[in-house]
């Protein structure tokens, strides 16, 4: 049986993909979950609705991903290699990083429209 939450949060697979330090050019797939409150139909339709700049969208991606995002598991402390804790300070920092907003946002636009995960 299907259950309906209004405020629906779900746990949703976001690769990363991070630049390699090592001067190749190369990508570095990672793959963390992410837990989203999943976009109403009326705030999709209200992105979909805005003619924004890339600058504008950017912004709007972070705002509303501050808002959306609700924690995380598969993300550590460089320096210890301790979890990272899901907090709103360490969410703004990684949203700082504009590979990482892009992965964030892609998660929480294909969880929210159903849009199945492709292995990659």
């Amino acid at each position: 049986m299907f259950k309906f939450a209004r405020n629906r949060e779900v746990l949703w697979p976001v690769v990363i993909e991070e630049p390699l330090g090592d001067g190749s050019g190369k990508l570095k797939n990672i793959t963390i979950h992410v837990k989203y409150e999943l976009l109403t139909e009326n705030e999709i339709e209200c992105v979909l609705d805005k003619n924004l700049t890339v600058k504008d969208a950017s912004a709007f991606a972070k705002e509303k991903l501050r808002e959306k995002v609700k924690g995380w598991d598969g993300i550590e402390d460089s320096g210890t290699g301790e979890p990272v804790a899901f907090t709103q300070e360490n969410l703004d920092a990684l949203l700082m990083v504009s590979y990482i907003r892009r992965a964030f946002d892609a998660g929480l636009w294909e969880c929210s429209q159903g849009i199945e995960r492709k292995n990659s």
